[in-house]
């Protein structure tokens, strides 16, 4: 979920700020993005949890496995608060750095190509030659990108789910590494 929500907001904004005719404001979301470019999964999710869990007791201390918890929300809403509370901090960091930069970059490219120009100059509105013309082709690197990323999620998910409590693949993973259980390691 996290990572799907992160390739759709960062492609996005990085079509946004590769396109020329974006608003200053939206382009200058680059420095932004590049700060967040060097934060680890790991090292936000230990400060989203200060802030969330002990600064202003929005979500329960033990996560998704807490229901004993004063502060844990009742019934379903406990798990939907420990997947709120975790989801930023695992992607989070990821989105500047893989597809909102690779989108830009892409953008920039594709925007002096012919078949752009030849949009253009046929006088379609601006939005069409934006989301038919430039990023859809511009996608195509950033779907192959998403495809390889899936299968490494699990490796920075490993100490966000073990942290947040919350019963994930990166969490099985941590337990049957503490278990020394290797054929569910390997699997």
């Amino acid at each position: 979920m996290a990572t799907v929500l992160a390739f759709g907001v960062g492609t996005t904004i990085g079509a946004l700020m590769g396109w020329r005719t974006t608003p200053k404001w939206i382009r200058n979301l680059l420095p932004f993005s590049m700060t967040f470019a060097s934060i680890p999964s790991y090292l936000l999710a230990l400060v989203l949890i200060y802030i969330f869990v002990y600064g202003l007791k929005m979500f329960p201390a033990g996560g998704a496995m807490a229901s004993t918890s004063s502060q844990a929300l009742p019934g379903p809403l406990s798990r939907t608060s420990s997947i709120t509370a975790s989801c930023p901090s695992w992607r989070w960091s990821s989105w500047p750095r893989r597809w909102a930069l690779g989108m830009r970059g892409m953008m920039i490219t594709i925007h002096g190509d012919d078949y752009v120009v030849l949009a253009q100059a046929k006088g379609l509105s601006k939005a069409r030659v934006f989301w038919q013309y430039a990023v859809r082709n511009a996608m195509l690197p950033q779907v192959t990108a998403l495809a390889m990323s899936l299968g490494g999620i699990v490796s920075g998910s490993a100490l966000v789910e073990t942290w947040f409590s919350y019963p994930g693949v990166g969490w099985l993973l941590g337990t049957a590494v503490a278990n020394s259980d290797y054929t569910l390691i390997q699997a």
